[in-house]
């Protein structure tokens, strides 16, 4: 591996200097009079709202914005100018000095392509290598990134990996030729913290390693303190403002930087949820488990257990947040209390009504529930307007609860208040912002008046502004109605800023559960602690500490991240 390994670069210089770059899309301007550097061996992060720019920027500069783009301006790479864009420099460029890692692995990978083939085809592509020399060089890459049996992983298509396996692949896809610049867009965004943890983890390994510099482009904080040198933040296009990490967490200049830092969810008590004078007593329990277990079935015969013995109780008025990895049983537990899947033993009750296990009937119709889902958009008929969407949901509930009102006006009364406009009622799911959609998705799931509302990763997909928005007309609405909520996530963050109890999952068991802030400020067992180590807090400080604090104790990896 040595031989293809960059030495240290000096301190000194530019690597890429950016100036005066716009970026348009026939008449529509995207980024307008942009300017930046990277030094060599440096991680800038661009943080931003959707919409601000920030992986158009990043596409400019390897030309991957397609023929429909007008880029002007001037990108330098190594002192050489890159815009206008010629084809054969860019060929010689992308892979080699420049490498790119996406948002999403399973998208850009090929689906019917097994993992080795195609990173040994990477390699071909731009090392004069033979079959078996770039087989060679794949399964070094492929220990180097630390990927687990890469022997075995090597002849698995990318639907047999996780997430986090995935990112791991094309982490070594993107350093095959040891470039001198890598760019990672959102490349931890859809993974569990601990397997972010691991993956920043590795990025900061190679980087110092092969000396190469890093453009980070993210929504997370977190992320911006624990991995950065530098930020730059953008808005509508427009450079914010832009300096080193310390400086703009402590002292940001600029308002709307401070209004992103202030969204940021924190695990501090003052973010947890006001609670209730007083919780419903124990007559008032809204879902009742007992005993619950899911086994599922796979094609060879082997069997997982989603969820092992699940007792969980919970009372009107309360909200509930599920947390631990993928895999753990999370939305498996919600699925099953919205009467989505059916249980292989115990009991489930809703409203003091056994619908599924002993007594139960035949169907599990469980009209008490409502769901909020994680993909708002993917949840609403792209081909239905938005009045026509929650007057489906009315109508199909009709027949539990006949006295629910189907009227445009009490529609338009219920987008009115989770904060939309009447206007929208007539609008396309495609003509709204994110945040927009999901609105549109808590006031279909509270139009039915339901008991208990399952809300599985609601913000995941969110800016952290829209998601500080949404969480706080959820809070306000669950007060006003006081059903009962499971609140799904994977962010322990989101989970002390929204629930009454905090319930760690992992393999389909309950191994710990209490009062939010009794778990989150003293964890009994040892998964929940691994949970927390591994959430990057929004404070460089702290995070430099962690790190060398951890790293002091002789692994290459921190806390329970090796």
């Amino acid at each position: 591996m040595s031989d293809h390994i960059h030495s240290a670069r000096p301190a000194g210089g530019k690597l890429l200097a950016v100036r005066g770059l716009n970026i348009a899309f026939g008449d529509k301007k995207i980024v307008k009079d942009l300017s930046f550097d990277i030094t060599p061996g440096e991680t800038l992060a661009i943080v931003g709202e959707s919409g601000s720019g920030k992986s158009v920027t990043a596409l400019s500069l390897l030309g991957l914005l397609g023929p429909r783009a007008s880029v002007t301006g001037s990108i330098g790479f190594q002192g050489e100018e890159l815009v206008p864009y010629d084809f054969d420099r860019l060929t010689r460029l992308r892979g080699n000095e420049v490498s790119i890692i996406f948002q999403e692995p399973m998208a850009a990978l090929n689906p019917v392509y097994k993992i080795g083939q195609q990173l040994a085809g990477v390699i071909r592509n731009h090392l004069k290598l033979s079959p078996a020399e770039a087989r060679e060089r794949a399964m070094e890459l492929l220990r180097k990134v630390k990927l687990p049996m890469p022997e075995i992983k090597y002849d698995q298509f990318p639907f047999e990996l996780s997430g986090g396996q995935l990112q791991r692949v094309m982490i070594a896809m993107a350093i095959a030729c040891c470039p001198k610049l890598l760019i990672a867009d959102e490349p931890t965004t859809a993974l569990d913290v601990t397997v972010q943890a691991r993956i920043l983890d590795l990025l900061r390994e190679l980087q110092a390693e092969m000396g190469m510099s890093i453009l980070f482009i993210t929504h997370d904080f977190g992320v911006v303190a624990d991995i950065a040198d530098r930020v730059l933040v953008m808005r509508h296009g427009e450079k914010v403002e832009t300096g080193p990490v310390e400086e703009l967490f402590s002292a940001p200049r600029e308002s709307y930087t401070r209004m992103l830092l202030s969204a940021v969810p924190s695990l501090k008590g003052k973010d947890f949820l006001e609670k209730p004078a007083e919780l419903a007593d124990d007559s008032d329990i809204v879902l009742d488990m007992r005993d619950v277990g899911i086994t599922f079935f796979g094609r060879r015969g082997e069997t997982m257990k989603a969820l092992d013995g699940v007792d969980i109780a919970i009372k009107r008025n309360e909200v509930v947040a599920l947390v631990g990895e993928s895999g753990s049983g999370k939305s498996t537990l919600g699925n099953v209390a919205a009467g989505l899947l059916r249980i292989n033993r115990g009991q489930v009750a809703i409203d003091g009504i056994v619908r599924q296990g002993p007594g139960a009937g035949r169907h599990i119709h469980t009209p008490g529930v409502s769901m909020v889902f994680q993909d708002a958009n993917g949840s609403l008929n792209p081909r239905m307007r938005i009045g026509a969407s929650l007057r489906a949901a009315l109508k199909w509930s009709r027949r539990y609860k006949p006295e629910l009102d189907c009227s445009d006006d009490h529609i338009r009364q219920l987008l009115a208040e989770v904060g939309l406009a009447p206007e929208l009622f007539n609008r396309f799911p495609h003509e709204l912002s994110g945040g927009q959609k999901q609105r549109v998705g808590i006031a279909r799931a509270l139009s039915v008046k339901p008991s208990l509302v399952v809300a599985d990763e609601p913000t995941s997909a969110l800016d952290v502004s829209v998601q500080k928005t949404v969480l706080e007309l959820f809070r306000r609405l669950q007060q006003q109605y006081g059903f009962a909520c499971i609140f799904i996530t994977h962010d322990l963050s989101l989970a002390a800023s929204i629930s009454n109890r905090l319930v760690v999952m992992n393999r389909g068991r309950i191994v710990e559960q209490g009062a939010t802030a009794e778990v989150l400020a003293n964890p009994a067992d040892a998964y929940t602690r691994a949970l927390l180590d591994s959430i990057p807090l929004p404070d460089p400080a702290v995070q430099r500490a962690r790190r060398a604090e951890h790293y002091s104790v002789g692994g290459a990896s921190y806390g329970s991240r090796a």
